[in-house]
């Protein structure tokens, strides 16, 4: 069970990291492309 709960919020972590990335590179690309 701990170890599952450990699995889960990692797996979490892991996609609200790649979320920040994504959205970050879209704040920097978008005005960009807007120019």
């Amino acid at each position: 069970m701990n170890k599952k709960d450990k699995n889960l919020s990692y797996k979490d972590l892991l996609y609200v990291i790649v979320v920040v990335a994504v959205g970050t590179f879209m704040i920097l690309k978008v005005p960009e492309l807007f120019r």
